[in-house]
């Protein structure tokens, strides 16, 4: 309230316009109908009953049982290759294969891929093969090795002493080749098709070959979707000519293969199947076509099967699509791993290919095998493991090169639960329940009464607006737009308080709410406000009517109610449009779920100490923006005046600076999660124990505070921060930084507190998503870094606390124009990505897109590497002003003094030496940073950042 009051498709044209169409008018009913369409639930919720409400209409492929006897066999992987009836009649033949990112089946149509629609018609044509991994270079391990996609690290790198296909084929007499990423762009002079071709021999060839210019962000000429798979159909059909021209062509085995859509943003016309779902066409098996069940882990055994060698010195987990009867298979291997049965249905993990998203499959229809007891995210002291991750743990792949897959089976069988189980086993980084999240302040949970809703959660009816960067936006070319909810429940509530947290630099927020009545009818919205960040915009409207009276933030009800529907109104007024990343509404419900007593006995934060009549002209209001204030201090922030914070937060419809709604959606803006809830003694005590201040309204008559020292204290509405408690001789007393005293610093009697406290609160905490620093200020480096997170949950984002001991030197590798930090940033944050690093450096940026302490999947060295765990990944731009060179010019020598300066300060911060600053090279053996490398500038570098470091301690003193 205020400081002054209370308060496979088969043979159909494809029509590109109709295309174009799509890609333009993302349909909100679509987003609703494949959300309907299929099952959600998740693999890290392993208490949740995942099957629950999964029927015959909700699954997306096959028709499911409710039970499925499904067998168990002594082994997984104990299964003799198959021979189906074409075995053997293509032997000898050259296999030349060929992956197209972005290609779902969907797509596939002679108008848009003409060349690989032919193919379809001259092989065997699988329209049904579903995507395990979006990251091309993973996905050609999957092919290689017929091992489905890892959830940790980089599969090529987990898979790279896996003897695969190629390996196999070698010992044939095949010359075996990769080419990977043909970009028309690529910094090679030549496209890698025309490698490929010039590398063509009389003697038995094996290519693989990734192209690359249909790989999301787009490397086509206009940058779009439509033109990258027409130009990498157009490459395909230039290299089956040169085929034919050579006189290879009838005895090449041609595999071309979709990777599945990613982009979601400017394509939605399709929903999550149908972008998962691949083509897979094999020239040389017979013709025909099935839309049976595949994956990209059946590549393998069925070329072994057409060239007539024997597959059993080969590991795989993926079955002959050729054969009429397939073998027993270990079944969530067509999926990433981590899938796992549950009555009768695989559960997809919640993985890279399927974000938030898990789907069911008819096991006995589809496929059948035995149910992995992995499962991810369990809370407590849980060891499991996945039969998988054992059997690569154990070595089986190269075991069975060795020695054949029986004998190879029969000793991992005989030795892997003695000897085995406690090396693979993985012991989760799992806590107690309520400890699970004390590594980090941003994430642990402090929602007492109150109910976040974060946007990419909402249901109900989109008009004009869509989910984008984690949060509702509206759609291109629209000024203004409106959500309306599906009934919200809360609970028996007769108060209410909404807050939200949002991005409106360029336009508006409205949040209103509809209260249920007890004969199911709604009220009229109830408004509060609008909001937005440009000064002199946000306003709040009270109003009452005979349901209830919104005063100011707080909505008081004449009748109860359990339920609400929420309605967002958005407006673009400036360039850019709003972001609204969620809303909480605190409603006056029975119980509250912070009841658990606190460890500790006392607390104290340490709170830098402001006084609100330090601002003499509107000292007597802004009780509320200098406790505030007190909280940004306590995250760190610098160089900012109470009065900004006052600026921020004022409300120009009741001219107040304490709404409450408009202090914690300032913080919002500010890249805080913040929101108001309602708490107890107990819940306030928790949120300190949990290193968080909490500012709370208070109303205090004279006498009330007499017993704490303060007999004459009044005031008809107040905020103060509360910083600790502490017990003195068995009386229990608040630490609480009181704007309105001149000492700030001051202490009541939690007794007293209780008597005084409306219960309302501001809960800040760090959001990692978004915030904005500088670093180098006052030199010629001064720069700005945005930390715009990877959103937690995402593969790329695997999370833990590790003490920072390198920092890892990357460059891109992408010398594309506008390939600079912000598109990197795009890019790590995009659905699928697989790899991810902390800093991204241009000559202009940095952003950041990890919490230092985190491990990312950048140095190429596994799960447990200490590149990957310990090291700080940067990422370092290359010239990306000019194409076609790996010289670097004046933007890539900016770059590297941005890096020097970062690089420098991230050593002060962490109390690191210039030993501490490696190559990508030194973890992995990779060329990286390629440009630094081949010109000779790492020595120069490490110069650079010495002579800034050194500047640091002579500025600051020693760390």
């Amino acid at each position: 309230m205020t400081d002054e009051q209370n308060t496979a498709k088969e043979g159909k044209k494809f029509d590109i316009t109709k295309l174009v169409i799509i890609l333009i008018a993302v349909s909100a009913a679509v987003i609703i109908g494949t959300l309907l369409a299929v099952y959600f639930t998740s693999a890290s919720q392993a208490d949740a009953p995942v099957t629950d409400g999964v029927t015959s209409e909700d699954a997306d492929i096959g028709s499911v049982t409710d039970e499925v006897d499904v067998p168990y066999p002594d082994s997984a992987f104990a299964v003799a290759p198959a021979r189906s009836d074409q075995f053997g009649q293509c032997e000898g033949y050259n296999v030349v294969i060929v992956q197209i990112p972005s290609l779902c089946t969907e797509l596939v149509s002679e108008d848009l891929t003409p060349n690989f629609y032919g193919l379809c018609e001259r092989g065997a044509y699988f329209s049904n093969v579903i995507v395990p991994t979006y990251d091309p270079s993973d996905l050609r391990g999957v092919i290689d090795t017929g091992i489905p996609a890892g959830r940790y690290g980089s599969g090529t790198e987990a898979y790279a002493n896996v003897p695969g296909l190629s390996d196999l084929l070698k010992k044939q007499g095949y010359e075996t080749h990769l080419y990977s990423y043909a970009h028309a762009n690529n910094s090679a002079s030549v496209s890698l098709y025309d490698e490929a071709a010039a590398d063509l021999s009389g003697g038995k060839f094996f290519m693989h070959i990734v192209e690359g210019i249909s790989e999301y962000p787009y490397f086509s000429s206009d940058g779009g979707l439509v033109t990258a798979l027409q130009e990498a159909d157009a490459r395909l059909g230039g290299f089956i000519k040169t085929l034919i021209g050579k006189g290879l062509y009838d005895k090449t085995i041609i595999v071309a293969v979709g990777s599945g859509l990613r982009d979601q943003d400017s394509f939605g016309g399709l929903d999550v199947k149908k972008r998962l779902t691949a083509p897979l066409v094999i020239k040389g098996a017979a013709v025909g076509s099935s839309d049976a069940l595949a994956s990209h882990t059946d590549v393998a055994p069925v070329l072994l099967d057409l060239l007539g060698i024997d597959g059993s010195k080969l590991f795989y987990t993926g079955i002959d699509l050729l054969c009429e009867e397939r073998e027993t298979v270990y079944l969530q291997t067509v999926f990433e791993r981590g899938s796992y049965v549950d009555a009768g249905h695989v559960i997809m993990a919640d993985s890279t290919a399927t974000p938030k998203l898990s789907r069911a499959y008819n096991i006995e229809k589809d496929r059948t095998g035995a149910a992995s007891t992995y499962r991810a995210g369990i809370t407590g002291s849980v060891e499991f493991y996945d039969e998988l991750d054992l059997a690569l743990a154990y070595g089986l792949p190269a075991l069975v090169f060795e020695k054949g897959r029986e004998d190879a089976i029969k000793e991992y069988e005989m030795n892997k639960k003695d000897t085995i189980v406690k090396k693979a086993s993985r012991v989760e980084d799992v806590f107690p329940e309520d400890e699970s999240s004390d590594f980090y302040k941003s994430d642990v949970k402090l929602f007492n009464r109150a109910k976040m809703l974060s946007a990419n959660e909402f249901d109900g009816y989109f008009d004009g607006v869509m989910f984008k960067y984690d949060g509702l936006t509206l759609r291109p070319g629209v000024s203004e737009g409106e959500f309306i909810s599906s009934d919200i429940e809360l609970g028996e509530f007769s108060q209410l308080i909404a807050s939200w947290n949002a991005s409106t630099s360029g336009g508006t927020v409205e949040i209103s709410v509809c209260a249920k009545r007890e004969d199911g009818t709604y009220t009229d919205p109830y408004s509060w406000g609008v909001w937005s960040a440009i000064p002199g915009v946000s306003a709040s409207a009270s109003r009452s009517d005979k349901d209830g009276k919104l005063d100011i933030d707080t909505l008081q009800l004449k009748s109860k109610s359990n339920a609400v529907r929420l309605i967002i109104k958005l407006k673009q007024t400036g360039e850019a449009a709003p972001i609204l990343y969620n809303v909480t509404l605190a409603a006056d419900t029975a119980k509250g779920a912070l009841t658990k007593t606190p460890a500790s006995k006392s607390v104290k934060l340490t709170v830098k100490r402001r006084y609100q009549m330090d601002v003499p002209e509107i000292g007597g209001r802004i009780c509320s923006p200098t406790s505030l204030s007190m909280v940004r201090d306590y995250y760190g922030e610098k160089k900012f005046e109470t009065k900004d914070t006052a600026d921020g937060v004022y409300d120009n419809g009741e001219d107040i600076y304490g709404n409450w709604s408009y202090n914690v959606a300032y913080a919002g803006e500010l890249g805080y999660n913040a929101y108001v809830d309602v708490y107890d003694m107990n819940a306030l005590k928790w949120a300190l124990y949990k290193q968080v201040p909490v500012v709370c309204s208070v109303k205090i008559k004279k006498g009330q505070l007499a017993g704490s020292g303060y007999p004459d204290y009044s005031t008809n509405g107040h905020l103060m921060c509360v910083i600790g408690y502490e017990t003195v001789d068995g009386v229990d007393w608040l630490i609480v930084n009181d704007p309105a005293k001149q000492q700030v610093e001051v202490r009541y009697l939690c007794s007293e507190f209780e008597q005084i406290w409306r219960g309302t609160v501001y809960i800040v905490q760090q959001k990692p998503e978004r915030y904005t620093w500088r670093i180098g200020e006052g030199t010629d480096q001064d720069i700005l870094v945005v930390a715009d997170y990877v959103p937690e949950g995402r593969y790329n984002r695997p999370g833990g606390n590790y003490k920072v001991k390198y920092i890892v030197i990357h460059n891109t590798g992408n010398f594309s124009r506008g390939a600079d930090a912000m598109s990197h940033r795009n890019y790590v944050k995009q659905d699928g990505t697989q790899t991810s690093w902390h800093y991204t450096v241009d000559d202009h940026s940095i952003y950041k897109h990890l919490p230092e302490y985190e491990r990312a999947w950048h140095a190429g060295d596994g799960r447990e590497g200490q590149g990957n765990t310990y090291g700080i990944g940067i990422e370092i731009c290359v010239n990306y002003e000019t194409l076609g060179t790996k010289k670097p010019t004046e933007y890539f020598y900016k770059s590297l003094d941005n890096a020097a300066q970062l690089v420098a300060e991230l050593m002060y911060e962490y109390k690191l030496k210039i030993s501490a600053v490696r190559q990508h090279w030194h973890f992995s053996g990779k060329n990286c940073p390629q440009v630094i490398r081949e010109n000779d500038l790492w020595e120069p570098f490490l110069d650079n950042i010495q002579a800034r470091y050194d500047k640091l301690v002579e500025e600051r003193g020693k760390p």
